[in-house]
């Protein structure tokens, strides 16, 4: 063949059936010594993001509906019984087989299930003219005919919405944002079938169970934000591909669970402004987590020791336990992190150990410049966030009990700007008399 004399030829995405023996000659040497044919195209019933093998990482993936040499998109592919695949990949992210007429139907049933004729936003929805990927939130891998993502907040769906048919036939669903519409509740059926599902946000939807997530295979990000979820829902703890919890303002009550450890790739936990109580003594939390917000709850007694253990010291932290009940010493043994964003305010704190006074990379420095006070103000003294920073100074403040307080009570606020105010108008008041 004449193309045997030519170092690289490009023949991607063509109705290319057949290739020259003499192209794949591995004694040519280079990637077809490696490779093979499939470093010149990929062979039919194959594909990949260029159409042929360049690298030990970006072989030719098993592809149905991929008809010739040289295809680079697997889009409608269907999946037959004994198919030898269960994913493929483009452009380094993940895509699974499909068939987009499936995927049409399970849009359609949404829409037909869920007042899809109410909906704030429902563009082109069952136009058989336009593409569901043109469908009003519907998003689709690109060169794909596959749905990746839905973004139908605040798009006022309501009801119950059952959503087995889209778990089961939108096998490439990464992304589900009911946010802010006023289900009466979420019915998660199925959910152990969408292997591609990360993340999920049912914020502001009223939802007060989630029972069933904890089958889900693969989600990584769950938002649950201002519902009426209440208890601790012990299922989380079955989510081992969870990274972000996101829980704040719900009815979560009773005492603090102690086993997030079991999350092995929890990275960020925000349970804040709940009624969870207890104690921090004894809480294991994964070595990955480097953002936990516990604020606003009913937690009491001292910070322990063993706080945070088992996170790496070198971890660059964001902790807030502010607005609950702890009370005592915060104790030195956290000054093993060099990093952190430590948040106490509106507790019952009593000392601080002065060893925590030195870290200067605490709270964006500001412990390197004010000290404790940029920990948290002491005893007799408030400031808003309850430390000092660059344009609040701990105050002066005679009901200020404990460490960190936040507001000055029994004051009124033309007190509080006198206070900030008299060194400025003693000067002025002294100005005038030499003058």
């Amino acid at each position: 063949s004449i193309l045997a004399h030519f170092e690289s030829v490009f023949l991607q995405d063509n109705l290319i059936t057949g290739l020259d023996d003499e192209l794949c000659d591995k004694a040519r040497g280079g990637l077809i010594k490696q490779f093979g044919c499939d470093s010149i195209l990929c062979p039919p019933n194959t594909f990949n993001a260029i159409g042929r093998q360049d690298s030990e990482s970006n072989p030719c993936h098993i592809c149905p509906s991929a008809q010739y040499y040289g295809s680079t998109s697997c889009g409608g592919a269907a999946v037959t019984e004994g198919t030898e695949i269960t994913a493929v990949v483009q452009e380094g992210v993940e895509i699974r087989p499909s068939d987009a007429n499936e995927e049409k139907q399970a849009l359609a049933k949404l829409y037909l299930t869920c007042g899809g004729e109410y909906w704030t936003e429902n563009e082109h929805w069952m136009d058989s003219n336009i593409s569901f990927c043109k469908w009003k939130g519907v998003e689709c891998r690109f060169g794909a005919e596959t749905v990746t993502g839905l973004q139908l907040g605040s798009n006022n769906i309501q009801g119950t919405p059952g959503f087995i048919s889209i778990f089961q036939l939108l096998p490439n669903l990464s992304t589900l944002n009911l946010s802010r519409n006023p289900l009466a509740g979420f019915n998660f059926n199925g959910i152990e079938n969408s292997a591609s599902l990360s993340e999920l946000d049912l914020d502001a939807t009223g939802i007060s169970s989630i029972v069933g997530i904890g089958l889900s295979p693969s989600l990584t990000h769950i938002s649950l934000r201002n519902n009426r979820i209440s208890g601790f829902p012990q299922e989380i703890f079955q989510m081992k591909t969870l990274k972000t919890l996101l829980m704040s303002n719900n009815q979560l009550d009773g005492r603090i669970p102690t086993t997030f450890d079991l999350l092995p790739n929890l990275q960020t936990l925000i349970l804040s402004s709940n009624s969870l109580s207890g104690v921090l003594d004894g809480i294991d939390f994964p070595s990955s987590l480097r953002i936990l917000d516990l604020s606003q709850n009913l937690l009491s007694n001292s910070i322990p020791v063993t706080f945070l253990r088992g996170i790496p010291t070198s971890a660059s932290l964001d902790i807030d336990l502010s607005g609950n009940f702890l009370s005592g010493n915060v104790p030195g043994e956290l000054s093993r992190f060099s990093q952190m964003d430590l948040y106490l305010q509106d507790n019952r704190i009593t000392s601080i150990d002065s060893e925590l006074c030195s870290k200067e990379d605490w709270n964006g420095n500001d412990v390197r410049k004010y000290g404790c006070s940029g920990i948290l103000c002491p005893i007799g003294h408030f400031a808003n966030g309850g430390r000092q920073s660059t344009n609040t100074p701990c105050a002066r403040c005679i009901s200020a009990e404990y460490y960190g307080t936040s507001t000055c009570e029994g004051e009124s606020s033309v007190t509080r700007t006198n206070m900030y105010l008299w060194p400025s108008l003693a000067f002025v008041f002294v100005l005038q008399i030499l003058i």
